[in-house]
């Protein structure tokens, strides 16, 4: 019993806590990002605009099953700001984040699928398994709609940095 009430409160919790207290001890990267992007243009202010929804759209994932989906899908966005703050690193590095961004993206979708299920299939059939004995409470359908809206924001946004990584990387290498 005690299992189901700590995945559905306290972990969470938890992990949206540390996602404040990374995004508060790092918001000078953060904000350096930033700057860093305005000062580049149009492709990197849409890659920093979409990192920074997608984290914090990450974050309701955190109360599903798909928690893990959303932990590392904070994470890829996260090295986006890392990459696009070292201004001289960046586009030494951006191929190497648009590799793991298109690696991410095959593991959200579920494929190979040996390796992920899918961000999509653990929010629909993993959450009465999950959660157990409160899965009455975390499984409702308007919440898991909610989480599967939230899921499909994760694969679009996800697809939508890719789009414009490979582009700004492949501009990048033929200037």
């Amino acid at each position: 019993m005690a299992t189901g009430y700590f995945k559905a409160i306290a972990f969470p919790i938890i992990l949206l806590l540390a996602f404040v207290i990374n995004v508060v001890v790092n918001r000078g990267p953060i904000i350096n990002a930033a700057q860093t992007a305005k000062s580049k243009g149009g492709r990197h202010i849409a890659i920093m605009i979409m990192g920074i929804v997608s984290m914090f759209t990450s974050v309701f994932l955190y109360f599903t099953a798909a928690w893990a989906y959303s932990v590392m899908s904070t994470l890829v966005f996260f090295l986006f700001f890392v990459v696009e703050g070292g201004e001289a690193q960046g586009g030494k590095h951006q191929w190497a984040v648009t590799v793991v961004t298109a690696i991410w993206l095959l593991l959200l979708l579920g494929m190979p699928d040996r390796v992920s299920a899918g961000i999509i299939n653990a929010v629909t059939n993993d959450c009465e398994g999950f959660y157990e004995d409160v899965a009455g409470t975390m499984c409702v359908e308007g919440w898991l709609n909610f989480a599967l809206i939230a899921s499909c924001l994760q694969i679009a946004f996800t697809t939508l940095c890719l789009l414009v990584l490979s582009s700004s990387a492949r501009a990048q290498r033929q200037s």
